[in-house]
Parts: structure tokens; C-alpha cells; sequence
């Protein structure tokens, strides 16, 4: 499968159209209970954002690869100054990317690819998914672009999943388990036993195989939705152990 990332200009486009809608989602409904982030409120999620955006910017500035640099700014607490914060570290973050450039040196918690453009794709998919939490939060979310969500399906495998293995030394899907996009000529396989994982562009075999549109099969990975919006084929409980791994 030919490289899906997009470019460093379009992350950081996603990331400022992204932002916009999260504010705008949370303006009005900062009380409203979280069902993709259990215990939370809007409150809580937009907090979380500004900070993870507080956190790449000091990461951003720090230009030191080899070790993370906490930022030094406290976040609000006030729920009136939430929405305002979290616009003002978007804008800021934004800034520290374009000042960057893709190739800027930079910290990340997987130890490769330490770029700003590493950042910006990151940031880019938790941006979209938090905005998706804001929405369902008010009952239902809007689709992602395809080819975004291809991407973040690839980072979602490739990316963050190894990393967040290292602290669920236990974890297993019991099988293999597919995923094959009705939308895009992308599948990919992953294999996790023991928290150790393997994985593969392609097709079966495999024990499961959820099949869907890019947008609904990215939802799936992150756990913002569940088998049933998907095609499943296969183990049932390969699929759903996806569930139980850490991210």
C-alpha cells in the first residue's frame, strides 16, 4: 500500500479546522457528560486539549529531541475562560508549527521520526478525535474525510498502538484481526499477543475482519464506536478485545 500521510501543511489545516469545530461544539455544552471518555464532561475534554496543545508547544519551542520538556503554563481552571484558553493555545500551537517547519527537531513518546511534522500528524488525528467526543457528546458526530481517516487509521496501527503497548505488557486480541475499507483501496492486518504486536498492509488471513467506510472503520480504532456500525466477519471476540487495548 502506497504511503497515506498527508502533508505537513494539511495537518496543521486539519488541526485549525478541527479546533474550530471543537470550540464551537463545547461553547454551549461544557456540562454535558462525555460517552466516549467515561467520568469526563465537555469541560474535561477541552481542558485535556489545551493541555496536550500546551504540552507539543513547549515541546515545539524546546527544539531538543532527546528529552521532553513539560510546559510550564498552568492551565485554567475556570469553566468561563475554557473555550478561550483552549483558542488561544490552538493559535499558539499553530505558530510553533509554522515557525518549526516539517523537519524542526522535536520530542516524541514513540522515539522516531522526532520532527514537527510527527507533531503536527498527531495532533492533527487528536484534534478530529476529541472534536468527535465533543459532538457525541450532544448525541452524534459528523463523518471524516476519507482520506484523513485513512491516514489516521495508519497512525492509529503504526504508530500509536506500539507505543502504548509498552505499558500493557498483558494485552491480546486472542487472534488476528483485519480491517478493510469499502472506500479506499487500504486493509491492514494486526496480530497482538502478550503485548507484543505484529502488523501488515493487507489481507487476511485472519481470525476477524471488521469492513467499512474510512470514517466508520477510524472511529472503530479509536474506540469511538462499536461493531455495530461496521461489517464483521469472523471471531467475534478477536473484535471485540480490540477494545481492550490501551490509547
Amino acid at each position: 500500500m502506497a504511503d497515506v500521510r498527508l502533508s505537513f501543511e494539511a495537518y496543521c489545516d486539519v488541526i485549525g479546522e478541527e479546533a474550530e469545530r471543537l470550540s464551537q461544539a463545547a461553547s454551549s455544552s461544557l456540562d454535558l457528560l462525555v460517552p466516549s471518555c467515561p467520568g469526563w464532561t465537555v469541560a474535561d475534554l477541552i481542558g485535556h486539549v489545551t493541555f496536550v496543545y500546551r504540552m507539543w508547544i513547549a515541546q515545539l519551542c524546546a527544539k531538543d529531541p532527546s528529552t521532553h520538556v513539560p510546559s510550564k503554563r498552568k492551565e485554567s481552571t475556570k469553566e468561563s475562560m475554557l473555550v478561550a484558553a483552549f483558542e488561544a493555545s490552538c493559535s499558539e500551537l499553530l505558530g510553533a508549527l509554522c515557525d518549526a517547519t516539517k523537519e524542526g527537531p522535536c520530542w516524541n513518546f514513540t522515539g522516531v521520526d522526532l520532527t514537527a511534522a510527527w507533531v503536527a500528524r498527531r495532533v492533527a488525528h487528536e484534534s478530529t478525535m476529541h472534536r468527535v467526543d465533543a459532538e457525541l457528546a450532544r448525541g452524534r458526530s459528523s463523518a471524516i474525510d476519507r482520506e484523513f481517516a485513512v491516514d489516521g487509521i495508519d497512525e492509529r496501527i503504526a504508530v500509536c498502538l506500539p507505543a502504548s503497548l509498552r505499558r500493557a505488557p498483558g494485552a491480546s486480541l486472542g487472534g488476528s484481526l483485519g480491517f478493510v475499507l469499502t472506500d479506499a483501496d487500504a486493509a491492514w492486518v494486526v496480530s497482538i499477543e502478550s503485548g507484543k504486536m505484529t502488523w501488515r498492509f493487507g489481507r487476511g488471513p485472519v481470525s476477524a475482519v471488521v469492513v467499512g467506510a474510512a470514517s466508520e472503520v477510524y472511529l472503530f480504532s479509536w474506540n469511538r464506536v462499536g461493531l455495530e456500525v461496521v461489517e464483521l466477519t469472523g471471531d467475534a471476540e478477536v473484535a471485540e478485545a480490540w477494545a481492550t487495548l490501551p490509547g
